[in-house]
């Protein structure tokens, strides 16, 4: 049985627009169940949440669910002592929680003209003293360097600087001199390698698509190589579209390419962590007590959902080092007093 080892780490990661990347904490006894230990588990719940009306289904509930953990716990205790954890070795990333920040290589701000954007550095943001007395950032519009100070003050208790690899990135976006001082005084880069985004809601890519993905693969591990030190890549933030993970065939072709694309990115950068990302997929639902959820209510989780892409993970569990997820981080209203609707918010 292949298993999936998930570190006790929790990584928060400004994405791209108004989303985040969060990677979920686990302990040692997290275990991908075998087949029989999930039918059984499955099975049991189904049968205990299609109501939750008396104390005595929310007990057994409770019963099974510590039934559950216990005999995992064991079964991952014995597999650990059989696991290849080299990759880890020497790292103490997945040891405590550690947040992270950024997003870009830089953040723009309104000058203060007004007809012009001033960028300011994602590394000088946390890093520079002397950010206050900047001539360039002193442009912004309303800059008051007290603030920014106090902000860098709270920066400096991250871990983790935030890169995002689109499909059409380019080396000249980023100051791999800037990157390696922040990874000198202590931060982690970890690069969000987004290439075929949502064009996978459609289905799988062409052999033609797949080729430059490849191509792009080696670009990506190249300009990698020139960063030493601890690094992290996540591969295909949100990849758990319906497309992919909807048949067996869909999964196995994209762990096909997936592993493929893993070996490329590591040709130089051997001891980089990787990780596969799945997004918050699946019902949300107060109101909605399906079994198949496995909790009290939908909002709770959803564990079918979750466990769609588990083929994939199984057939790339010794070539990932953590699993990462994406949680969808928003904005709702400008106005809590008076939020407007659905399709013309205030």
């Amino acid at each position: 049985m292949k298993v999936i080892v998930l570190g006790s780490l929790l990584l928060l990661l400004v994405g791209c627009g108004s989303e985040s990347q969060v990677v979920v904490p686990t302990e040692t006894e997290t275990v991908l169940k075998s087949t029989k230990t999930k039918y059984e588990f499955n099975s049991s719940l189904s049968g205990i949440t299609k109501h939750f009306t008396s104390d005595k289904t929310q007990k057994e509930l409770e019963k099974a669910q510590k039934h559950w953990y216990k005999e995992n716990k064991i079964k991952t205790n014995q597999i650990m002592k059989g696991l290849n954890t080299t990759s880890l070795k020497g790292s103490t990333l997945f040891d405590t929680l550690n947040v992270g920040y950024g997003g870009a290589s830089a953040y723009g701000f309104h000058s203060e003209e007004g007809s012009s954007t001033i960028w300011m550095s994602t590394i000088d943001l946390a890093l520079n003293p002397y950010i206050g007395n900047n001539g360039y950032y002193q442009g912004i519009k309303d800059f008051e360097p007290s603030d920014f100070s106090a902000l860098q003050q709270q920066l400096k208790n991250s871990k983790y600087v935030i890169y995002w690899l689109p499909k059409y990135w380019s080396e000249w976006w980023f100051s791999t001199s800037q990157i390696q001082s922040a990874m000198d005084a202590g931060y982690v880069p970890v690069f969000m390698y987004w290439y075929f985004g949502d064009h996978l809601i459609e289905g799988l890519p062409t052999q033609t698509e797949i080729d430059a993905y490849y191509a792009n693969n080696a670009k990506v591990s190249n300009f990698l190589s020139q960063l030493n030190g601890e690094k992290m890549i996540i591969m295909e933030p949100e990849f758990n579209k319906n497309a992919i993970v909807n048949s067996t065939e869909s999964q196995n072709a994209f762990a096909s390419i997936m592993s493929t694309a893993i070996d490329n990115v590591k040709v130089n950068n051997a001891d980089m962590l990787v990780s596969l990302c799945m997004t918050d997929a699946g019902s949300r639902g107060a109101n909605n007590t399906a079994s198949y959820c496995g909790y009290e209510n939908c909002a709770l989780g959803d564990q079918y959902s979750w466990s769609r892409p588990e083929s994939i993970y199984n057939q790339l569990s010794d070539k990932i080092d953590f699993v990462s997820f994406q949680e969808m981080v928003a904005q709702f209203s400008r106005d809590p007093y008076n939020p407007g609707t659905w399709s013309t918010p205030n």
